[in-house]
């Protein structure tokens, strides 16, 4: 048989497992929501990504068709149009 305090630590013991579970339910719907943003925001980056790609094959193509050289890229990143061969040096891109 449990004595009087024993009842009473376990009823504050079920009463904190309660709010520990409620607590617990409202961060994975908080974690829920911020997946799904991300998720989101993936999936346009992904998309812009894949415009800005086609428009860079594009340009390139273009460039190197009409004679005027071709897209080119420094070790650190930066784009630039390398003229055709035997001319001047290449334009840099900003």
């Amino acid at each position: 048989m449990q004595t009087p305090r024993q009842r009473q630590l376990a009823q504050i013991q079920r009463k904190l497992d309660g709010w520990e579970l409620e607590h617990l339910r409202e961060l994975a719907a908080q974690q829920s929501d911020q997946i799904e943003d991300l998720e989101r925001r993936l999936a346009d980056a992904e998309a812009s990504l894949d415009f800005w790609h086609g428009h860079a094959l594009d340009l390139g193509t273009a460039l190197h068709d009409s004679g005027a050289g071709q897209v080119g890229l420094t070790a650190a990143g930066e784009v630039l149009i390398l003229p055709p061969a035997g001319t001047a040096s290449a334009t840099e891109l900003h």
